[in-house]
């Protein structure tokens, strides 16, 4: 991993549990910013877990206990009291698009309107940026008031990715953002997430190997509530440390 870059999120010791189910154990590991970190592994073994750790959205889920240190920016996460301001600094994009039955502009205005922005020009502003963004202004630019259940899944995917972005985050999490789409949609959120880092930390959970290759800096393997290994992607894809890694980058297991 690039040493000299700076780390936004230092994650130390965390444990999670589901009642008294540990889904992980002992999780270490420092993610550079203007980065993007790929999550990797089986189904169940814990990404989608500490992924939601990073925004706390494992709070929302009853008998789940995190137990260790997240630092965002140095400061704790899980001491903040302000949970929906840690959100807006750590964008969620879900796996299956999820936008608002509600007008293009509308969604995207939603967390600027959260915050507390009224005013109508400073609205327009906020929602276009983050459309072209999310390059999909241009395809929207005229339909704005039509209703955001009528666009494509793939355009529907990247309208979620501007709602969260009109947020202003620093981090954008995305917990396998193509796997419901088709692959050119894929292609154009994968080009998207490439341009994005340049003014945003990508976390990015993804089944998808070639995915994790083409796009992220580092990546991390996780196994059985694990963190097995976390390098550079090429190196992680070429020369794994580990012989569980090599096994499961090679497709023998998983």
């Amino acid at each position: 991993m690039n040493q000299s870059a700076s780390c936004i999120l230092q994650v130390k010791n965390v444990d999670v549990f589901y009642g008294d189910r540990q889904a992980l154990h002992g999780i270490t590991m420092s993610i550079p910013e203007h980065s993007i970190t790929a999550l990797i592994g089986p189904s169940g073994c814990g990404k989608s877990t500490f992924l939601r750790c990073l925004n706390r959205m494992n709070d929302l889920i009853s008998g789940c206990h995190v137990r260790g240190e997240i630092l965002l920016d140095g400061e704790e996460i899980t001491e903040t009291r302000n949970v929906n301001l840690l959100r807006k600094r750590v964008g969620m994009v879900f796996q299956k698009p999820n936008p608002f039955d509600m007008s293009i502009f509308d969604n995207v205005a939603y967390g600027p309107r959260t915050a507390g922005i009224r005013n109508k020009a400073t609205l327009e502003e906020s929602v276009i940026s983050a459309l072209k963004q999310a390059s999909l202004y241009e395809e929207v630019k005229g339909d704005l008031k039509k209703s955001a259940l009528s666009l494509s899944g793939g355009q529907q995917q990247r309208l979620c990715m501007a709602r969260a972005l009109a947020a202003e985050p620093e981090i954008l999490l995305m917990d396998e953002p193509t796997s419901a789409l088709d692959p050119i949609s894929a292609e154009r959120i994968e080009e998207l997430c490439l341009k994005l880092k340049e003014n945003y930390t990508i976390i990015i959970v993804t089944h998808n190997l070639q995915q994790a290759i083409r796009i992220a800096d580092q990546t991390a393997f996780f196994y059985q509530g694990e963190l097995i290994e976390f390098n550079d992607s090429k190196m992680l894809f070429t020369h794994p440390a580990c012989e569980k890694t090599k096994d499961y980058v090679t497709g023998r297991f998983g």
